[in-house]
């Protein structure tokens, strides 16, 4: 991780600012290293102001956009997904089943009997969710979990500000667990789903199963990032409907070796995974090796 002064200049100023040093004299920050570097004295001038006023963290008055977990919506997995975009960088609360864990994520999915359907969200946990709250995430445990659901192009709609404190059972913002053992169920799809785009987006983040899929060809991603290594791989089911199986990068049970295309290629497989969309259309994205059969 790199850490760095940020500069910057307003229109019509010939001066720089130092970001890092206003963020401590509004009281949003605060000083850590600041002793150590060239600015010593202005960082330890900023931070002692905004204490001595009051401000932000140091004082009583509240910041309109931080979510400190009180007045939050608690909404089904179905409401949130027929209607997501009104709950764009709005706190709630809302609850389901555990069916994937990978990386600092997971999904969570719920039936609604009404529409005989499953809805899905993906949650960010962040680096900072404690140990005792990650040994809740395991899959067919139920849990209700309280955040901001934000959108991003790279990411789409992820539930975000994940807490869990343990010390604090009451607190409006923890997760919650609120079954184990509960089964973990996916959805059969094929070529005509996932080309039906009313259908496929209903389905986003959904775990499902695609069977029998004949693949055509392998493009592999080439990166410096975690996704080095990852696979498009354009298949064809038995009714001769095209589609896109994404993959993360996938490795041995030995967690080193990449497993490349040349595993895949002319094959026909299984796969489980969930939907997700890609430049207006839609591919099941599948997170490890172990879900992919022949």
């Amino acid at each position: 991780r790199y850490l760095a002064f940020v500069w910057y200049k307003l229109p019509n100023e010939t001066d720089y600012r130092c970001l890092n040093i206003e963020l401590m004299q509004e009281g949003f920050c605060k000083a850590y290293s600041g002793g150590k570097t060239h600015y010593a004295d202005q960082f330890d001038g900023a931070w002692k102001q905004a204490q001595r006023l009051g401000l932000r963290q140091y004082g009583t008055e509240r910041d309109p956009g931080y979510d400190y977990g009180e007045n939050r919506p608690n909404i089904t997995l179905k409401e949130l997904r027929l209607n997501i975009d009104d709950y764009v960088d709005k706190a709630i609360r809302t609850e389901g089943i555990v069916t994937k864990v990978f990386g600092n994520n997971v999904i969570i999915q719920d039936y609604d009997g009404e529409d005989d359907r499953y809805y899905a969200i993906e949650i960010f946990c962040g680096y900072s969710l404690s140990a005792l709250g990650w040994e809740m995430l395991v899959p067919g445990n139920r849990v209700s979990m309280a955040g901001t659901l934000t959108f991003k192009e790279a990411f789409g709609y992820t539930l975000n500000d994940i807490t869990y404190l343990a010390t604090r059972p009451n607190y409006d913002k923890n997760m919650r667990l609120v079954s184990e053992g509960n089964e973990v169920v996916y959805i059969p799809v094929d070529g005509a789903i996932m080309n039906n785009a009313t259908e496929a987006k209903l389905l986003q983040q959904v775990l499902v199963r695609a069977e029998e899929l004949h693949v055509d060809y392998i493009n592999v991603t080439e990166s410096v990032t975690d996704s080095n290594g990852a696979m498009s791989i354009h298949v064809t089911d038995k009714n001769g409907q095209h589609f896109v199986v994404r993959t993360s990068a996938l490795y041995e049970n030995d967690n080193i070796t990449l497993i490349t295309k040349d595993r895949y290629e002319g094959e026909t497989i299984t796969v489980i995974g969930t939907i997700e969309e890609y430049n207006d259309s839609y591919q099941i994205h599948v997170y490890t090796a172990s879900d992919i059969e022949f």
